[in-house]
């Protein structure tokens, strides 16, 4: 079995007649149907101080309500990991597509840049 990448419009100029039915049938034909990952492989499992940070954020959090400051989070860049870890959206293959359960960056991670914004929300509290 081969990847490859061939759009209906090279097809067409190869004289090859083809459609969206045609190939969905031949996909179905060979056991192909469309999956998404699933989330079965433990990243890690004992983590060392694993709830800490929650934690520590989740009572900041709360610190800030209770004194009626406003909190604000701050998203810097939406980052796509490159490797055996969650993602989202579908294709077609055979098989199940197992990825980590969590997806920790670590120093062997590499990661790959899809927008350069920051987002804000702020939550007031009333």
């Amino acid at each position: 079995m081969y990847l490859v990448h061939i759009s209906l419009k090279s097809l067409k100029k190869k004289a090859c007649k083809s459609s969206v039915t045609v190939v969905d049938k031949l996909l179905k034909k060979h056991d192909f149907c469309r999956r998404q990952a699933f989330k079965t492989e433990a990243f890690q499992k004992n983590i060392p101080h694993r709830d800490e940070q929650f934690k520590n954020i989740e009572r900041l959090k709360q610190e800030y309500h209770d004194t009626g400051n406003p909190v604000i989070r701050q998203f810097v860049q939406k980052k796509e990991l490159i490797g055996n870890f969650y993602s989202k959206g579908k294709l077609y293959t055979q098989e199940i597509i197992p990825v980590h359960d969590h997806d920790f960056p670590s120093a062997k991670m590499v990661k790959s840049f899809l927008m350069d914004c920051m987002i804000y929300t702020v939550m007031l509290v009333i």
